[in-house]
């Protein structure tokens, strides 16, 4: 079975992450017409699917047409890389983490925490930080590490100077966790991006991130059960639109799910023009209604 990954090339998001359809895994805009299943793309976590035989009104190269949230397929930078599956665990990615972590220094750190308007003490308490290096030993980027439900690390998230961020190649999609985080906690709180993270996590909060507004549903929502969930939310219309598909998604799981919605466009700008753990607690309290 191979993979289909689609990437928006300005903004560096997964947009879509998916395999082939197959019989057990049938295409759920033609797959009642048709016995051939193996045409068809499906990204069942965000609900996308690349059909080559119903049209709509976006054309993904030769794949076929795109079926889902439109807005993340209607720039002209998406580009696409197609990779067999046996091509990721080839990667030996927690070595490659380890290595990252090892070759970050504090200046590295103070450059991260300068860019984002964060301490060097809150950004080295609140998350992990690796550096990846060119051949001239020059830090290319800052990395986190993204892992699985059972806590692997299955990819790097990469942060680069200028602000892009991107998935290592090869990377599966995953969650990043905060230095502190304890899935035995009955909390958790879930923040778009690492740069939240290390707010919430700076709170004290028992806090994970998911790399984009539309990832890493399944493996939340395996997380998640029994515990009292907090979504906290980007202000823009895709943020709150991934927040509540996850609210959604683990009605069910959770014993309470609530999404909240800093005054700011995330929760890093709230706390940069004076936003506390305890404005972030009145806000959850008037949510949950106690």
């Amino acid at each position: 079975m191979r993979t289909f990954m689609l990437t928006d090339k300005r903004t560096g998001e997964v947009v879509f992450d998916g395999v082939e359809a197959s019989r057990s895994l049938p295409c759920w805009v033609c797959g009642d017409r048709h016995r051939n299943q193996g045409w068809c793309l499906l990204d069942v976590e965000r609900r996308v699917a690349i059909c080559p035989r119903v049209e709509s009104q976006r054309r993904i190269g030769e794949a076929g047409w795109w079926h889902g949230d439109g807005s993340k397929a209607s720039s002209a930078s998406l580009v696409s890389h197609s990779r067999p599956a046996r091509e990721e665990s080839s990667i030996d990615w927690a070595a490659r983490w380890s290595d990252a972590v090892q070759a970050a220094r504090q200046s590295d750190v103070a450059a991260l925490a300068a860019s984002l308007r964060l301490t060097p003490e809150a950004v080295g308490a609140s998350i992990e930080v690796g550096i990846e290096r060119n051949q001239s030993g020059e830090r290319s980027c800052w990395a986190f590490a993204m892992r699985d439900a059972s806590g692997s690390v299955c990819g790097l998230k990469l942060r680069m100077s200028d602000g892009r961020k991107l998935c290592a190649k090869g990377s599966r999609l995953g969650i990043i966790r905060s230095r502190g985080f304890s899935s035995g906690s009955g909390d958790l709180y879930i923040t778009e991006g690492e740069s939240d993270l290390m707010v919430a996590a700076g709170w004290g909060l028992n806090a994970i991130a998911r790399p984009g507004c539309r990832s890493c549903v399944q493996i939340i929502s395996a997380m998640s059960r029994g515990k009292r969930v907090v979504i906290v939310s980007d202000s823009d219309d895709a943020g709150r639109s991934g927040a509540l598909a996850l609210r959604d998604a683990l009605k069910g799981r959770a014993r309470d799910v609530s999404v909240v919605l800093p005054e700011f466009k995330d929760l890093r700008e709230w706390h940069g023009n004076g936003g506390t753990a305890d404005d972030l607690a009145w806000l959850v309290r008037s949510v949950r209604g106690y």
